[in-house]
């Protein structure tokens, strides 16, 4: 890194959440590596390794892998994916209430029916990778955007070849942070949504609240129910509270047919308006 690295990340430093700024990090170290991180990916895919043991006590079997950043996507890809498909409509018995637990319980499900054969993957693509389009034609610049939903980095190399593979699509990005191609293999509007949507917002919309996009739920601004339409311009991700919020809290929520920024008006009638997460370059 040259003396420009150390002054930009002190200043993003102080404007960044530590989960976003450890990721600057790491691609800026990327950056300025002469083969742009490969020889760091092959050593990271030698380190592959699977440990199983049975607890003597509980009896539990336990699992402890770590992998690669893109065979880790695509593990965890799969896992996200199986778990859309078992429990979309309807949740096990034996699920427990706390929400943490919850995810990992239904890993746990997904997993053991990948294993044993007893669910068919739809076709929904089992990895999102999110990147801008001038990083994708010409590679990375110090304002790049590679959001692999994990605190890591790919060559961008390695993303291009990623690109090639029918269930791991691409989600591009113009200067704005609005997603202008999110490919060709859909066929369902709700599906291809959800990707764009990933794309722009990798958490919860409300500004400062870190929950990941996979566990937020898809709100309308105009409700559905009075005339809303199922589209980019009238959808963002809300967590649980902030869904109840709007709902129960009487929040006004309303996005800008172009630019959607997002405006939030409490009931005591204040209004705070803000961009869309991706254009708050760095």
């Amino acid at each position: 890194m040259v003396d420009s690295d150390g002054d930009r990340l002190a200043r993003l430093a102080t404007r960044q959440s530590p989960d976003e700024f450890a990721k600057t990090v790491n691609e800026t170290v990327a950056l300025a590596q002469c083969d742009n991180g490969l020889a760091n990916l092959d050593k990271q895919r030698r380190a592959n390794r699977l440990k199983t043991w049975t607890d003597r006590i509980t009896g539990m079997t336990h699992l402890h892998g770590e992998f690669d950043p893109e065979t880790g996507l695509k593990i965890t890809g799969k896992l996200a994916n199986v778990v859309e498909q078992l429990f979309h409509d309807r949740q096990p018995d034996t699920c427990p209430d706390d929400p943490a637990s919850k995810q990992d319980h239904l890993r746990a499900l997904a997993f053991a029916a990948i294993v044993e054969g007893t669910v068919v993957t739809s076709g929904r693509p089992d990895v999102i990778v999110v990147i801008d389009e001038q990083t994708l034609r010409n590679g990375l610049h110090d304002r790049s955007i590679i959001d692999l939903g994990a605190a890591t980095v790919l060559p961008v190399e390695t993303i291009r070849r990623m690109a090639c593979v029918a269930n791991i699509l691409p989600v591009v990005l113009d200067g704005h942070g609005i997603a202008v191609d999110v490919g060709r293999g859909a066929r369902l509007a709700t599906p291809t949504q959800r990707r764009a949507l990933r794309a722009m917002y990798p958490t919860c919309r409300i500004p400062g609240c870190r929950v990941p996009f996979e566990t937020c739920t898809i709100h309308h601004i105009r409700y559905w129910e009075t005339g809303g339409t199922t589209d980019l311009a009238n959808m963002i991700p809300l967590c649980n509270r902030h869904h109840h919020n709007v709902h129960e809290g009487r929040w006004q929520l309303s996005l800008h047919p172009t630019t959607l920024d997002l405006t939030i008006t409490d009931p005591d009638g204040t209004t705070h308006t803000t961009g869309p997460p991706r254009a708050r370059a760095g």
